[in-house]
Parts: C-alpha cells; sequence; structure tokens
C-alpha cells in the first residue's frame, strides 16, 4: 500500500470509530447499575455474552486513537526518519498506531478505576517509546 493510502485509511478509520463512540457515549446506557434495573439496555451480543456500551465504548477509543496515529506517524516519518525507511519496514505505521491505540486504552482504563496518576503515566509513556526504539534500532 502506498504513502498516501495509508493516511487517508487513517482518516477514514478514525471518522468511522469517531461516529460510533459519540453514538455510544450519547445514545447508550452508561453504567452496570443502569443496566440491571433496566434489561431492554442490555445489547445481545454473540450467544449469550452481553456486550455492555462500555466495552464498545474502549473499542471505539482504541480504533480511534489508531486510526488519527496514523497520518501523524506517517509525516513524522518522513520527516525525521531514513530516506527508505517505507521500502525497509512497511509495518510501521500500522504499529505505531497500535501502540498509540493501546497507551490510550490503558490511560482510559486506568482513569476509570481512578488510578493513573502522573507517575504511571510517564512509567506507561516510557515504556511504550523503549519498546519502539529498541524495535528501530535492530536492524
Amino acid at each position: 500500500m502506498q504513502k498516501k493510502w495509508w493516511g487517508i485509511a487513517g482518516f477514514t478509520i478514525s471518522f468511522i470509530n469517531l461516529v460510533g463512540l459519540l453514538y455510544v457515549s450519547t445514545q447508550q446506557c452508561p453504567t452496570d447499575s443502569f443496566l440491571s434495573q433496566n434489561k431492554q439496555c442490555l445489547v445481545q451480543g454473540f450467544g449469550s455474552i452481553h456486550w455492555q456500551p462500555m466495552t464498545f465504548g474502549f473499542l471505539f477509543l482504541f480504533g480511534f486513537l489508531a486510526g488519527l496515529t496514523i497520518p501523524v506517524a506517517l509525516y513524522l516519518n518522513q520527516r525525521f526518519a531514513q530516506p527508505y525507511w517505507f521500502e525497509q519496514d512497511n509495518t510501521r505505521l500500522a504499529r505505531q498506531a497500535l501502540w498509540v491505540g493501546v497507551l490510550g486504552l490503558l490511560m482510559a482504563y486506568l482513569q476509570l478505576m481512578r488510578a493513573l496518576n502522573w507517575a504511571t503515566l510517564l512509567v506507561l509513556i516510557s515504556v511504550f517509546v523503549l519498546i519502539e526504539t529498541f524495535i528501530l534500532t535492530r536492524d
């Protein structure tokens, strides 16, 4: 896939997930206590699994952050990486987008559990940057 298609695909993925995130956050029942009182708010999933709106919210948040990261990573890699970076490592954009998506998901979950603070945030970011640095310098 060419570089410009990566950017277009990233914006498309982020827009679709933003629409889904807005739908879940404005149209679905928010909490477990409300779900236990109103059985009509349960979203029937695969078989007997009840997918809660929070699960869909996390999935849409992951897709939004990952899709939005692709054009930003494309620009930064074009600007600062070696000239032949795309031919050498064609999964770099997807990998960096997944890192940002997972980091955003972890931060949202930790904030929901009221366990996110500056130290935890810095450690998480440092770990992800260190892993990506090791992957980039292995060549």
